[in-house]
């Protein structure tokens, strides 16, 4: 329980994510005014109904990442939007690391530990590079952050606010990352595997969460139109790991195992396009 009862104050906090801002600057204005992705894009036009509504990417994104972006065209034309939407990314990014700040500096008992973060944050040019790039993951990383914080608080005891913190940030983590039901689920049971105050709450959380993700697929988007991920999805981690051995080692698989692969990828078409200095193509 080192550094308990020297808790900085939101005064500290604010200071720490003005410093870790002013340090992003130059990279943010050498790249002005922002980036976007392919992916965003799509869910940008899908608000816009130039195209239609599907949910390989998080819907409630798409709802985030909409309204921004018209926002900011309406003031001021399509890089207006882009920026409202890089800017609203820089400033959860910011919130998130100035707490990750604060919580080392309250566990370390000084706020010397703090501002060693907060430099790190701030020195480290891929966190200003991925804030100003809008896509889905630069939203799910810093609310993943908090929550990975607020469960370290509430494996360590915490309060019971902490509790229900880290389920609002489960839902959130959930809903803006395909996939990371099944992370927030397994670490919510883990959780509850070591507390015994708290488990029945934890455990109805994750049977709550995995069935709004499964009604949400299986009867709310079919119900609305909206063309719900494909089963295929889930397996894009294997992906480039599948691709790479098909490419290189080739002679080695057995007409079994290429009959296994084909059945979810075509299999020539992975041995021969698979881009072997990309992931995401």
């Amino acid at each position: 329980d080192k550094g308990e009862g020297k808790e900085p104050t939101a005064g500290q906090c604010f200071l720490w994510a003005a410093v870790i801002l002013v340090l992003w600057l130059p990279v943010w204005i050498l790249r002005f005014p922002g980036s976007i992705y392919s992916d965003t894009d799509v869910q940008i036009l899908q608000f816009m109904g130039a195209l239609p509504w599907e949910a390989s990417n998080p819907l409630l994104l798409t709802l985030v990442y909409g309204p921004l972006f018209c926002l900011g065209r309406f003031l001021g034309g399509d890089n207006a939007g882009v920026f409202v939407c890089a800017a609203v990314q820089v400033a959860l990014n910011l919130f998130a690391f100035s707490f990750a700040c604060r919580e080392v500096a309250r566990e370390r008992g000084s706020r010397k530990a703090g501002w060693l973060l907060c430099l790190f944050f701030g020195l480290m040019p891929n966190f200003p590079s991925f804030a100003v790039s809008v896509l889905k993951d630069f939203i799910h990383a810093p609310l993943y952050l908090l929550f990975a914080l607020f469960l370290r608080r509430c494996a360590r005891g915490g309060e019971r606010k902490d509790l229900y913190r880290l389920l609002i940030l489960a839902v959130l983590c959930a809903a803006t990352r395909k996939g990371a039901v099944y992370l927030v689920g397994i670490c919510l049971l883990a959780l509850a595997w070591l507390r015994l105050d708290g488990r029945k709450v934890l455990v109805l959380a994750v049977c709550g969460i995995l069935a709004g993700h499964f009604c949400l697929n299986e009867f709310l988007y079919p119900a609305l139109g909206v063309e719900k991920p494909m089963e295929r999805e889930n397996y894009s981690f294997f992906y480039p790991i599948t691709g790479y051995y098909c490419q290189k080692y080739d002679a080695e698989l057995t007409p079994e195992e290429k009959e296994i692969i084909g059945s979810v990828l075509d299999y020539e078409t992975v041995r021969t396009g698979f881009p072997p200095d990309g992931v995401d193509r």
